[in-house]
């Protein structure tokens, strides 16, 4: 097997409103076909793939850097041990050649072993764009007519109290305070985020994501040393540095709080 083009181009995202940090409604991402020389009806074996939502297209890394030593490489050692496929981890190296260490959101990549199944939650109750409002408890009970019975909605995008309003929403439609999570995508400074766990508390949340900034693991100790429920983050993390300084610095209890690393994010 013989990769002999890889092309890239940048898409927009379908609007989607937006979280307390950003709106998706000028998101991008980079959209990659990976061209082979093996046929298939005529036709050539092509790969598609595209980069995380959330994270702009990376056009210029892609096509100035990495593609360009992909296809530089010699193809017979991309091939797996078996000589059947290509290896992720060489395909990986290869791209990577040269990189400096650092600049992981821009540029992680890997290869990730994966369970062979989770529990799920259905993530929504986002902020519609411009002023428009949202039945929060509309959008849950479509999740729910999906089979879903735990629910994720963001929060810091309206003022405190407004937000807390929401949130005792999506308790009330879900019944018990452990069936709602929500998330602040790294919002809040550290008075916001005391004020936000201390309103949080009594509703005993399934978790309460991303506080802060996700590096600040200062700020996301003193959270976790006087918010009685659990803190979730590390989604936004995109090196095994970066986890194990969460881990040393961060402050999380181990009986408690939820880790996040995400591989769509972080490329495994």
């Amino acid at each position: 097997m013989k990769i002999v083009d890889v092309r890239e181009m940048s898409v927009p995202l379908v609007p989607s409103g937006a979280n307390a940090v950003v709106s998706f409604d000028s998101h991008t991402v980079s959209f990659v076909a990976l061209i082979s020389d093996q046929r298939r009806n005529g036709k050539p074996v092509v790969g598609v793939a595209f980069n995380s939502i959330g994270r702009f297209a990376q056009s210029g890394i892609l096509r100035e850097r990495m593609i360009p030593r992909l296809l530089a490489t010699p193809p017979d050692t991309l091939l797996a041990d078996s000589g059947i496929g290509l290896d992720p981890g060489k395909v990986l190296e290869a791209i990577m050649a040269g990189e400096k260490p650092g600049g992981h959101g821009d540029r992680a990549a890997g290869h990730a072993r994966h369970a062979t199944s989770v529990s799920v939650y259905a993530a929504g109750g986002y902020y519609p764009a411009g002023n428009g409002k949202a039945d929060l408890q509309d959008e849950l009970a479509r999740y729910r007519d999906q089979g879903f019975t735990h629910f994720k909605i963001k929060i810091g995008g309206l003022p405190l109290a407004e937000d807390l309003h929401r949130v005792q929403q999506a308790v009330d439609f879900a019944g018990d305070g452990a069936c709602i999570a929500v998330d602040a995508n790294g919002r809040f400074d550290l008075d916001n985020a005391l004020a936000y766990a201390r309103a949080l508390a009594p509703l005993q949340l399934r978790w309460f994501e991303e506080p802060s900034d996700p590096l600040d693991y200062t700020l996301n100790a003193t959270v976790c040393d006087t918010y009685s429920g659990s803190v979730a983050t590390g989604e936004n993390l995109f090196s095994l540095a970066d986890v194990r300084n969460l881990l040393s610095f961060g402050g999380l209890r181990a009986e408690r709080d939820v880790l996040q690393m995400d591989p769509g994010l972080s490329y495994g």
